[in-house]
């Protein structure tokens, strides 16, 4: 963490976390919120890491006003002051990784009210990351390692098995400020969100039997493609 000084300021964090539950993460794999367990008769099978369970979390910001202008390292004086002067930076980033995710069976055939029955695991379902972008994409993870559980049987399956892709959102912003007179201030305002127009994926399709099991096919909630907008501030 850096004070502001110079004209400079900034902040990097870093965050290593884990967390378990036994239970809300079935709303987040595929289940109902609030419906209880998979199987009431062993409650220890659901216990695994949570669907919030993000890793590993970096977060960096930066604001920089820039050195020109009256009263500033660079003044050239006259008008070049007010063309040059007022101008600030700012810039946050976040990298994190994946959250799990659990594989579901499309059809129920335990004959119970189950809120989500889980396959068998045949083996770990984790395939090699040194494939291009579209394969990551057609084939998350390995759907062959999960196989039909039979009737009236709760499979092998843990509630998570695996993570699914990391997400990396970059947002800058370029201001302007014009001083008028002593109290009164014009901002102009430039801020771009997702700068890079980076897409981050979602998790993949999670339903064994269903078309698209193991496919991404959308993008993460909240992450949207590059938004830029313009606004004007009147401070007085």
């Amino acid at each position: 963490d850096k004070r502001m000084s110079s004209g400079l300021q900034f902040q990097t964090n870093y965050t290593f976390s884990k967390s378990i539950d036994d239970m809300e993460s079935l709303a987040e794999m595929g289940g109902s919120a609030g419906s209880g367990y998979a199987d009431a008769y062993n409650r220890r099978a659901d216990r695994s890491v949570s669907g919030n369970d993000i890793r590993h979390r970096v977060i960096g910001s930066v604001v920089y006003d820039l050195p020109a202008g009256a009263g500033r390292k660079w003044s050239p004086g006259g008008a070049w002051n007010a063309v040059l002067g007022g101008w600030s930076l700012g810039y946050i980033a976040e990298l994190r990784t994946g959250p799990p995710y659990g594989v579901i069976e499309e059809v129920n055939r335990t004959n119970s009210f189950s809120p989500g029955v889980r396959p068998d695991l045949l083996r770990n379902p984790a395939i090699s990351t040194d494939r291009s972008k579209a394969e990551k994409l057609e084939t998350w993870f390995d759907k062959t390692a999960f196989a039909d559980p039979g009737l009236y049987r709760f499979g092998s399956a843990g509630r998570t098995n695996g993570y699914g892709p990391g997400s990396v959102s970059m947002d800058l912003s370029l201001l302007k400020d014009f001083q008028f007179m002593e109290r009164h201030r014009l901002q102009f305002r430039c801020e771009m969100m997702n700068f890079l127009n980076h897409a981050n994926f979602g998790l993949p399709t999670l339903n064994r039997g269903n078309a698209a099991f193991g496919r991404i096919t959308g993008l993460s909630g909240g992450m949207a493609a590059r938004i830029i907008q313009f606004g004007l501030h009147y401070k007085f």
